[in-house]
Formats: structure tokens, C-alpha cells, sequence
């Protein structure tokens, strides 16, 4: 979910491949946030860190702005988050039928 912080915004999600070079490294990343919006990370060092973190759980700070009809995250900071839990009711339920 994004939230306003003084024209910035913080996104939760998990950083996914949306570029891969021939040798299946990522090129470019993306983050799948929690709000069902992709927002594209701009190049930049924190940005570029975020390549070593795909399929990690993370809670980014940055400036997003709509180009060429997709979201683009430019990156000030971010942290690896635990995994947001599961809904565990529907579990429990089927374990009661």
C-alpha cells in the first residue's frame, strides 16, 4: 500500500524480475506491492540494489510518477520485511469440515 510522506511514497510488496539478461540475471526489477499496482524501479543506487533482492519481501521509500502509462518508483530507501501473513481462517475452516 503507498502512502504519502512529503511528496514521497512508501510502497510494501515483493521486488520481482521484469528484465533478464541471457544468463537469467536481472536487469530490471519491479515491485509487486501489496496495493495490486506493479511500479517499475528507476535506475539509481538504491534502485540498483534492489537487483540482488528478487522474491524478497521489501518496504520502499521513494517518489513515484506515472510514465509511458506505468508506475515508476524512483528509490531514496528501503528495507527487507518479514513475509506479510496469510489469511489463516480459510485453513482453520477447511480443518473443522
Amino acid at each position: 500500500m503507498a502512502a504519502n510522506q512529503g511528496g514521497q511514497q512508501t510502497i510494501r510488496g515483493v521486488v520481482v524480475a521484469c528484465e533478464l539478461d541471457d544468463e537469467g540475471e536481472a536487469l530490471a526489477v519491479a515491485i509487486a506491492a501489496t496495493d495490486g499496482q506493479p511500479y517499475l524501479i528507476e535506475s539509481g543506487d538504491k534502485g540498483a540494489e534492489l537487483l540482488n533482492f528478487v522474491d524478497a519481501h521489501v518496504e520502499v521509500v521513494g517518489i513515484v510518477r506515472l510514465a509511458e502509462g506505468e508506475l515508476r518508483l524512483s528509490v531514496a530507501d528501503y528495507q527487507l520485511v518479514e513475509e506479510e501473513p496469510q489469511d489463516q481462517d480459510d485453513d482453520d475452516d477447511e480443518n473443522l469440515a
